[in-house]
């Protein structure tokens, strides 16, 4: 009857709608019963709480309580100071449910924060300090990150002191600068609020003495005092054997003055320095050398680390230009007067009488 009153393929298309709208109707009774089920395990709250909290917001309030985590909750006739102290009034009590209440556990629930909106306090309040937007926008992004992160027991807060450590010779030219500089920055930097916003930058030092051992000694008590990084040292065989160190513990090393090439490899992920590699230097030397037309030349260097890897730099530079090293003279690392002199009569008898050094 029906296909011969609107023709089989109208009859057809109605057929299809029917069952669609079938289809839509179990998965929206679906939908309703697992939100029930959430719901009632205490997943976003329990029903009772959630019919006060509804009951509450529609008939015993005249307008619903913002959401926003930046919001204004006084009227702008207050003066400056108390309106900037009601605009987080929500943002407060958000952050005393985190701390008090666990969702997933039938407790109460506080609402996803998934963006930020501002509370723009600067242009209705000329004289809003600076430093305190600054922290109450460092609440506001790390109450969006905690709602997440402390699920898995990891939670974001501004540290109170941040310990930074330093290991150099103290009795040297470059230490007993090195300290007043490193001091007088510290200063400077917990002098002024803005900087790190009220957290406070401590300076743990540590003496080298010009020794590798006592270096690694005063790199490892650093780092029991959970320091974020390291400063120094000046000496690049003492920078090789601490940056060992704080590779293996992922503890940053920055170096003012050592200056290995080897020390730039990624073998060292966590070294930087803020000063050349001396392969910038020796290419400079080898520069020199091709300008006064000297083919072969007499290395004298400190046989360490720093000095073997300095002259090593020049050779790979002097293949360049199409020179060499006839000689290599290693000095010791304690090296005085008389082992000069007692190089420079072993030279007398080769033939290159250019020479060049490393240490």
């Amino acid at each position: 009857m029906l296909d011969w009153c609107l023709g089989a393929r109208r009859v057809r298309q109605l057929q299809r709608i029917l069952w669609n709208g079938k289809l839509t109707i179990f998965c929206l009774f679906l939908t309703v019963i697992v939100l029930w089920g959430n719901l009632s395990a205490g997943k976003f709250g329990t029903p009772q709480q959630d019919f006060e909290e509804i009951r509450e917001r529609f008939y015993y309030r005249k307008c619903a309580e913002p959401r926003g985590v930046l919001v204004k909750a006084q009227t702008t006739t207050m003066a400056a100071e108390s309106a900037s102290d009601n605009n987080y009034a929500t943002f407060d009590r958000y952050e005393g449910m985190m701390g008090n209440f666990h969702p997933g556990l039938g407790d109460h629930r506080w609402p996803l924060v998934t963006h930020f909106v501002g509370c723009k306090p600067c242009g209705k309040f000329g004289d809003y300090p600076a430093e305190r937007c600054l922290k109450q926008m460092d609440r506001a992004f790390n109450f969006g990150d905690n709602q997440i992160l402390q699920i898995t027991s990891v939670h974001c807060q501004r540290p109170a002191v941040v310990n930074v450590g330093a290991v150099f010779t103290f009795n040297s030219v470059i230490g007993r600068a090195a300290k007043l500089a490193l001091e007088a920055a510290v200063f400077d930097i917990n002098a002024d609020p803005s900087i790190l916003n009220g957290t406070e930058l401590k300076l743990i030092m540590k003496d080298a003495n010009c020794n590798v051992f006592m270096g690694s000694i005063g790199a490892f008590q650093l780092i029991e005092g959970e320091i974020v990084a390291m400063i120094g040292p000046q000496s690049s065989a003492i920078a090789h054997m601490i940056s060992q160190i704080a590779n293996g513990l992922q503890v940053p090393l920055i170096s003012y003055a050592a200056t290995d090439p080897t020390l730039s490899a990624s073998q060292f992920p966590y070294f930087f320095r803020t000063t050349q590699s001396d392969s910038y230097q020796m290419v400079a030397m080898a520069d020199l050398i091709y300008f006064y037309g000297w083919k072969e030349v007499i290395a004298v260097f400190v046989d360490d680390d720093y000095g073997r890897n300095g002259i090593s730099a020049l050779d790979d530079e002097l293949e360049k230009k199409m020179s060499k090293i006839s000689y290599k003279f290693p000095l010791p690392t304690q090296f005085d007067l008389s082992d000069l002199t007692d190089m420079l009569n072993k030279t007398k008898f080769l033939g290159p009488r250019s020479l060049c050094s490393s240490y």
